[in-house]
């Protein structure tokens, strides 16, 4: 299969590219052929977000949108907000509204199902003649004589355990293209491996950083309802050292939207991402706004937290980078959709120039990273990096750095992979996390459950202990008492009993494609590939 683009990725960035280059092509009365693969089972089933979504964007890909007769799915404006600062497993202080930095205020600002407007974004590339292919995962790159990138090949389905071809295999299909956009989302396997193979983060300030979020949909009595209100909070229940916060969004039709985000650059090997979301529930402050309600859908996925001085390189030969893929997430705003939109509309415009008048796609660098997303980011290029030093430190940073806009010479950088920043388990007392109730907070297979995910049986495992690091799953259990134990929302890894011991048990099965464990396990040493097509998680409202 031929195209003049290939799009790798169903989400807001790789969308939007899509669309953006048809538009351009039919701005110009020309024709170019636009491709676009997505791993899940159906647009939007792999996508899980906040989401608070900033329409600044949205006009430039459909100027009209707010009076199209099948609008995008933005129904609940937010209409109040609080920050609070959780003190204690009680107390919290709470922000006045007046004191709150313009970067966290969300005035105009939409409380929406980030995965609902995938699927309509996905309708309207359709429309303009853009090739959706749902359900085909793209398993390697395709590179051309001259070394660049030149497509992929999709994974094969039919594929035993031990690799061989069943009865009903199926090869995967190579799809080459002019151009390939990568928009798999934050830490992709093929954006991975072009950022090694073209040396796209020699140029970057930072080594990149990932937070993981844990989040739950829950259904609430509509009489007691307050649809568009919004809810930050930082502090308890994490240590001082661990960079965490969570998020409380009441949209329309008595849904809530929570969820709690930590930092995979903690210290402590008995942190449990999931079971620090599952005690800031029982907060008074969170808890009195889920009472009399119902948990409906669950979900994980890890998000960067680098900003601007860890952006690689944007453009490779053969293709480009947007989205999460390029790291465009702007941890201060907690806000990335925006920024995946508009990095997906400036693709868009290279890309056509590039398939109809032959220019090059060098300038795609430049012209994010000095333009207005660029700009957004240098902002606040200093604001994550405080907290590698602590609560304390890290507040006091990021007042400053929201005060500076950037501006200043020096920072707190964040240096070395998120799994060096593990510290040995002797070091380490386990927090205490209670037990569950069924009604509020959930053991972690019931909410599994809610998932929806899905992966046939008998294929090939997806998650595999890298070659050259085969006794690191031993290691681990010495030096940090086992923390993929911990550090899976979703129960993948397990260390049971065997005849020499405790052996590390991984239960491909279980994976909802966060990809924590390709940057939390110890030396990084599980790779992480994709099964076979639609295979995975299934959300719906996440």
């Amino acid at each position: 299969m031929d195209y003049d683009v290939l799009v790798v990725g169903g989400g807001v960035a790789g969308l939007s590219t899509a669309i953006s280059v048809k538009k351009e092509a039919e701005k110009k009365g020309k024709e170019i052929s636009v491709a676009l693969i997505e791993k899940g089972s159906a647009i939007g089933s792999h996508i899980v977000s906040g989401n608070c979504f900033m329409p600044r964007y949205l006009g430039e890909l459909f100027p009209d949108w707010e009076k199209m007769d099948n609008p995008p799915p933005l129904r609940t404006k937010v209409a109040r907000e609080e920050f609070h600062f959780l003190l204690s497993e009680k107390r919290k202080l709470t922000m006045p509204h007046f004191m709150m930095p313009k970067d966290l205020r969300n005035e105009g600002n939409y409380l929406i199902s980030l995965g609902e407007l995938c699927g309509w974004l996905g309708e309207r590339a359709g429309e303009h003649g853009v090739d959706v292919f749902s359900g085909v995962a793209g398993a390697e790159l395709v590179f051309g004589d001259d070394g660049a990138v030149a497509g992929v090949t999709t994974s094969d389905s039919g594929r035993l355990l031990d690799g061989s071809e069943g009865e009903n295999f199926q090869a995967g299909v190579e799809i080459r293209a002019a151009a390939t956009v990568l928009a798999e989302g934050a830490r992709g396997s093929l954006t991975e491996t072009v950022i090694s193979r073209f040396g796209l983060r020699e140029g970057a300030k930072e080594t990149p950083t990932f937070g993981l979020g844990v989040k739950e949909v829950w259904q609430m009595p509509e009489q007691d309802h307050e649809s568009g209100y919004l809810a930050h909070s930082y502090g308890w229940p994490t240590d001082s050292s661990t960079y965490a916060g969570g998020f409380l969004y009441k949209m329309e039709n008595g849904l809530v939207h929570l969820g709690f985000v930590v930092g995979l650059d903690y210290q402590n090997p008995f942190i449990s991402p999931y079971e620090e979301f599952q005690k800031w529930k029982t907060h008074p402050e969170i808890r009195k706004h889920l009472e009399g309600g119902a948990c409906l859908k669950y979900g994980a996925r890890v998000l960067n937290e680098s900003g601007f001085n860890g952006l690689p390189k944007l453009n490779f030969p053969g293709g480009l980078l947007v989205g999460c893929s390029a790291g465009l997430l702007n941890v201060l705003k907690i806000k990335g959709a925006h920024n995946a939109m508009k990095s997906g509309i400036q693709a868009g415009q290279h890309l056509a120039s590039h398939v109809l008048e032959g220019e090059s796609l060098d300038e795609f660098d430049r012209d994010i990273k000095e333009g207005p997303i660029g700009q957004e980011l240098y902002e606040s290029r200093h604001f994550r990096g405080g907290f590698r030093a602590g609560r304390a430190a890290g507040l006091l940073n990021a007042a400053i750095s929201t005060f500076s806009r950037g501006k200043l010479a020096f920072s707190l950088p964040h240096s070395g992979k998120d799994c060096d920043s593990t510290q040995p388990a002797s070091a380490h007392t386990p927090p205490v996390y209670p037990p569950k109730d069924g009604v509020l907070t959930f053991d972690i297979l019931e909410n599994l459950s809610r998932s929806g995910t899905h992966h046939a049986e008998g294929q090939p495992k997806h998650l595999v202990i890298k070659p050259a690091q085969l006794s690191a799953p031993q290691q681990s259990l010495k030096d940090f008492a086992g923390i993929e134990e911990r550090f899976c929302p979703a129960k993948v890894y397990e260390f049971v009993d065997a005849p020499e011991g405790k052996k590390l048990q991984i239960n491909s099965q279980n994976c909802i494609h966060c990809k924590t464990c390709s940057i939390k396990s110890p030396g990084e040493y599980i790779d992480w590939r994709v099964p076979q097509g639609g295979d995975g998680p299934e959300y719906t409202i996440l």
